[in-house]
């Protein structure tokens, strides 16, 4: 069987504190497969970015990898030198931040910020001054923009460019961290198409992180849900719409407002549990209808429960 474009074992993320470690990430295990999107869901502080940030080798201070396996065609991320990711980075793989407006350089403009990118690959003059404007065409920015700041584009705006440099080498797996989060509904729907016509057309792979579950189900082709640093359920998009089984899965997807039923959206009780003190057993149990005397005490395994659908609960063992 071939090897998934990247497979992710075990990844366990703690940040340090004075007063001990906090898991941010515990046992996190997924694949992601050439030319599909993967989206990863969650609430605030549920470690998805801190997955991906990880995956990247581009977590920052007191943040830690404490355990598991990255390996990107095979090859292990972890074990990568700095000069080693300096080349995977960009190349194999890229990342679009959150907000833009804060990725970018101030004061630097839009082709600067292009030629930095390429630059540090080893491509510049005409070639690099080529690429730039190539790439403005790719996301529909006219090529004049070129000589933009940061602070002259809109929010829109500034997220194509900074996808367009994400593209800049076609690499085959792009990270996105909430990418749209700050941007108006019209507009986030505008990047969204930009993006999947961009994927269908160059075929790279997109780990797309997000709290809206909503948009991963108009653009995904699959889902995987977070849960206080843990991965509770990863299903195909359609299969998760119509027949997701963990409790807090069901949870997100009865919070969805719906046009076509008059049902209203129901929110999920309580609070997610503090990462520096989390419950025993699993963590969702304090907010769970379903949950069983053996929640309270014992873990669950995240196990496959059907063609490519996994679930970690411990309901499903005994339904």
């Amino acid at each position: 069987m071939p090897e998934p474009l990247l497979r992710v074992e075990n990844l366990d993320v703690a940040y340090l504190a004075a007063d001990g470690p906090v898991r941010a990430t515990s046992k996190v295990s997924f694949t992601l497969e050439d030319g599909e999107i993967l989206g990863l869901v969650g609430e605030s502080g549920s470690g998805k970015s801190t997955v991906a940030k990880a995956a990247m080798r581009v977590l920052g201070q007191p943040a830690v990898i404490t355990g598991g396996s990255v390996r990107f065609r095979g090859r292990e991320v972890l074990r990568m030198s700095d000069a080693e990711l300096r080349q995977w980075r960009w190349r194999d793989v890229s990342m679009v931040m959150q907000s833009a407006l804060n990725a970018m350089n101030p004061v630097m403009t839009v082709l600067d910020h292009v030629l930095d990118t390429l630059a540090a690959h080893g491509i510049t003059g005409a070639a690099a001054k080529k690429r730039a404007g190539e790439l403005l065409d790719l996301v529909e920015i006219d090529r004049h923009h070129l000589r933009s700041y940061p602070h002259e584009l809109s929010g829109g705006m500034r997220q194509r460019v900074v996808l367009g440099i994400a593209l800049a080498l076609t690499p085959p797996l792009v990270f996105m961290d909430e990418p749209t989060t700050a941007l108006d509904v019209v507009v986030e729907r505008q990047i969204m198409r930009k993006l999947v016509a961009l994927q269908a057309e160059l075929g790279f792979a997109v780990l797309f992180i997000t709290h809206d579950v909503s948009l991963l189900l108009e653009f995904a082709t699959r889902i995987g849900v977070m849960y206080s640093g843990r991965l509770v359920e990863v299903a195909p998009t359609q299969l998760f719409r119509d027949g997701a089984r963990h409790p807090y899965s069901k949870g997100l997807l009865g919070a969805i407002p719906r046009i076509d039923s008059d049902e209203a959206p129901v929110s999920i009780p309580g609070s997610p549990p503090s990462l520096k003190n989390p419950p025993p057993g699993c963590r969702f149990h304090p907010r769970c209808a379903d949950a069983l005397d053996v929640c309270e005490t014992r873990e669950p395994p995240l196990v496959q429960i059907g063609a490519d659908h996994w679930a970690a609960c411990h309901v499903l063992e005994v339904a």
